[in-house]
């Protein structure tokens, strides 16, 4: 590890670190996320010889290690057990530069000729509707990397800094466009794919299963869907217990691809009427009560006009919104679902998650007829599998012609640096989805759908920042590697990148805040980093609709 001198050196805790490389340094410095310990992170010139008096210890969290003059290269101390959780961005915090004094210097720029350039990920094949514009935001194409980027741009929209748009006035099939990204030394990545316009198809319904995470269970992007698809003189019927009329799913808050691969604990489905009051399925859902006192959430609702129908319930310790572990094992569950009466009251309570009554749902239903499945909506409760056919049939609809798969953002996170290798077991999970699927329902097109990781636009916070767009990027990337144009599956799966079509700043709500215990300082800043806003959200949408259209056709 690196000492406050500037050495390498090594002792008997050697072993539970590593230094970096010479990465490069920069006029905005540089950040570390994770504290290290009793070592230091230190800046040296052109000819890597260390700078007198620029060790910085690193001894807690969010380092931030300023420009000084001469300095060209940084290396950091690392704890090995915890690599894959460390993230090295460049910060943002200002200083000032002498008159005529420039960082990137022309003796700098040929001492750094040998490092890798950036990489660019661009869609695979760029898909956008006929008389729609579309807005694509190009530096959600960049991955992380030790060169800093400077600009975007591309052969076939309209380039407005690294922003472009287009409204096409007619279909094209295939047509090649080309990316050009340059980095700081002037150096250029180009990247050649394909680029298609499509219009509506010609159906006069689609049959639309929407399965996700808690971008989905928002259902926001569900409705706006179908109301694009009816747009164009389509009737989507929509498919899904979960949800309000006109935003049906099945998602859930918290859900990985474990939640649609795994049987995830039982749950319980009862006959109920005369229910006047829908509860809420999407998180944290209505709370119920049975007559043992344990506590169901509900996770579907079928119920008529009447009030007559069902409910699905599912189990807090089976969610991890709840404080529980996701688990294929036997749970407390399985003997609340064998112990509960046959017929008897659910009486609403308590949130275990917020601790309050949620206020949509009768206050009691009258329930009979308890049948037990699981909690993952999809498994069969008789051969033990994953089985689309037995949901479909199970609650009467018509066959999907549509799938879209909108989940992983829980499986990828931003608390670890992923790479297209270490995706690999999310990847194959999605792959058990994806066929099976496809082996019950050989017709349906399947969109892979890759939400924006969170990107919130927090500037106060750009090592989350990096994290979550270097593994937006790399996810999707993987998913092409699996399932894109060049594999089996080009005849029913897309892979949209729709976290390319989203505005990272203005398409999440802020909030004012007003901060310090002295002197009060009110700001601005991003509400929720996670969750898009409406805008946000319905860009979701209009991206989802044109591979859709593009599967389709």
């Amino acid at each position: 590890f690196i000492d406050a001198t500037g050495n390498v050196i090594a002792n008997a805790y050697s072993y539970s670190y590593c230094v970096t490389d010479y990465m490069i340094m920069s006029k905005d410095g540089l950040s570390i996320n994770l504290s290290v310990g009793n070592v230091y992170v230190a800046l040296y010139d052109i000819n890597k010889k260390y700078i007198s008096n620029s060790a910085i210890e690193l001894n807690r969290s969010g380092i931030y290690v300023p420009y000084i003059s001469g300095a060209v290269y940084v290396r950091f101390s690392l704890r090995k057990p915890i690599l894959e959780e460390y993230c090295i961005v460049y910060g943002n915090k200002s200083y000032n530069l002498s008159q005529n004094e420039f960082v990137f210097t022309e003796e700098i720029k040929s001492k750094l000729s040998g490092l890798t350039s950036l990489s660019l990920v661009p869609p695979e094949r760029l898909i956008i509707q006929k008389n729609k514009q579309v807005v694509l935001y190009m530096e959600n194409m960049i991955k992380n990397t030790n060169i800093l980027p400077k600009s975007v741009s591309q052969s076939i929209l309209t380039n407005i800094g690294n922003i472009a748009y287009i409204t096409p006035p007619s279909d094209i099939a295939d047509k090649s466009i080309s990316y050009t990204l340059q980095d700081c030394l002037g150096r250029t990545v180009d990247e050649t794919k394909k680029y298609s316009v499509v219009s509506a198809p010609s159906k006069e319904t689609l049959n639309v299963l929407c399965i996700g995470d808690s971008f989905t269970d928002i259902g926001t992007y569900v409705g706006t869907i179908k109301n694009d698809i009816e747009e164009d003189g389509i009737t989507v019927n929509q498919i899904g217990n979960m949800g309000s009329n006109g935003k049906r799913h099945e998602a859930r808050s918290g859900g990985t691809w474990d939640f649609v691969t795994t049987r995830q604990g039982r749950a319980i489905i009862v006959n109920v009427r005369g229910v006047t009051n829908l509860p809420t399925t999407g998180y944290p859902g209505t709370t119920y009560q049975d007559g043992n006192g344990f506590k169901w959430t509900v996770r579907g609702v079928a119920i008529n006009s009447d009030g007559n129908g069902k409910l699905v319930l599912g189990s807090f310790n089976v969610d991890s919104n709840y404080g529980g572990s996701s688990s294929g094992t036997t749970t407390d569950t399985d003997t609340a679902a064998d112990n509960i009466p046959t017929s008897g009251t659910l009486t609403k309570t308590s949130n275990a998650s917020t601790g309050s009554t949620t206020s949509n749902g009768d206050n009691s239903i009258t329930y009979n007829g308890v049948e037990k499945i699981y909690y993952n909506p999809f498994w069969n409760p008789t051969s033990d599998e994953l089985d689309f056919n037995y949901y479909i049939n199970k609650w009467n609809y018509n066959s999907p012609d549509v799938v879209v798969f909108s989940i992983g953002y829980n499986d990828v996170g931003n608390r670890k640096y992923h790479t297209v290798e270490s995706l690999a077991s999310i990847v194959a999970k999605a792959k058990v989805a994806v066929d099976r699927m496809h082996i019950d329902y050989p017709n349906a097109k399947i969109v892979l759908n890759v939400n924006p990781l969170g990107y919130g636009g927090d500037t106060s916070n750009e090592i989350s920042e990096s994290m979550r767009s270097n593994n937006q990027v790399t996810y999707y990337e993987a998913l092409v590697n699996e399932f894109g144009e060049s594999t089996d599956y080009v005849g029913y799966v897309a892979v949209c990148p729709s976290f390319m079509f989203v505005d990272r700043i203005d398409a999440y709500n802020s909030k004012t805040v007003t901060i310090g215990r002295r002197i009060s300082k009110t700001i601005t800043t991003t509400g929720d980093v996670t969750h898009c806003n409406t805008a946000g959200m319905n860009q979701i949408a209009d991206s989802i609709v044109a591979y859709i259209y593009y599967l389709i056709n």
